[in-house]
């Protein structure tokens, strides 16, 4: 069974869950539903409060699979924990998933039809060479904003 990318981390500090709260608030800028100018020197948009917050990565260019980041920041003895949980958005998933299908079904479908004839076509084995070039490209293009955005998490 494919496992669709999600990742979890976990970032311990010295700062307290206020001043964590408060770095993150600096480099956030509040969610737009249309973004007319990307460079707006706020690497992320979202929500920050004291205990938990929601953001995603402002970008330059387009990227379905950059993922949305939810964490939960909460005190300890000797500073902060931030649990952060990276995920890719729930549209994209669905569409990737729906694409993934289709492209299984129609290489069912191609396998099926080379057997019953008396040729035999390698081409039909195409969709079977592409679909899990596919698979690879969504988890690079997830795992290398996330990657990204992580650094830019640990800089804070």
């Amino acid at each position: 069974m494919i496992s669709f990318p999600s990742f979890k981390t976990v970032f311990r500090t010295g700062f307290s869950s206020q001043d964590i709260a408060e770095r993150l608030q600096a480099k956030v800028e509040p969610s737009k539903s249309v973004r007319w100018n990307r460079s707006t020197g706020f690497p992320f948009e979202g929500s920050v409060n004291a205990q938990s917050f929601q953001l995603r990565r402002i970008l330059n260019y387009r990227n379905s699979f950059a993922p949305d980041i939810k964490g939960k920041i909460s005190d300890e003895l000797s500073g902060s924990r931030i649990e952060v949980t990276f995920s890719i958005h729930p549209i994209a998933l669905a569409l990737f998933g729906f694409i993934l299908g289709m492209g299984l079904l129609v290489s069912t479908i191609l396998i099926m039809v080379s057997f019953s004839c008396e040729g035999f076509e390698p081409a039909t084995f195409f969709p079977i060479v592409v679909l899990p070039s596919a698979v690879g490209i969504f988890y690079y293009a997830f795992h290398s904003e996330r990657k990204t955005s992580t650094r830019l998490l640990e800089d804070f």
